[in-house]
């Protein structure tokens, strides 16, 4: 019974990587933790980091923010790190750039 429920979770897994978009991957990702499925989870916030423009200014985003505040977190955290890794930024670098212009 175990191996059928592996089979159907990869199956599953497989599908909603194969469907992901702008518009359901925050869906997406909010169903990767019931019940948890890390490498769903990994896949939507690679997935959402990798298209944050697109992303994070819409409303959706927003509630979905206020309603999730820990994948929320993990987001941020994962283009934080992205940033520092491609591009070398230090934090003093990071703040410097959203800064209030004077």
């Amino acid at each position: 019974m175990k191996k059928i429920q592996n089979n159907l979770q990869e199956l599953c897994r497989a599908h909603l990587i194969s469907i992901t978009t702008l518009s359901n991957v925050l869906d997406i990702l909010e169903m990767s933790t019931i019940p948890s499925d890390n490498r769903l989870k990994s896949w939507a916030t690679f997935f959402i980091v990798t298209h944050m423009e697109e992303i994070v200014y819409t409303s959706k985003y927003k509630l979905f923010v206020h309603q999730n505040p820990d994948l929320g977190l993990d987001i941020t955290q994962l283009f934080v790190d992205a940033l520092r890794s491609e591009f070398g930024y230090t934090d003093q670098q990071l703040r410097s750039a959203v800064l209030p212009k004077p």
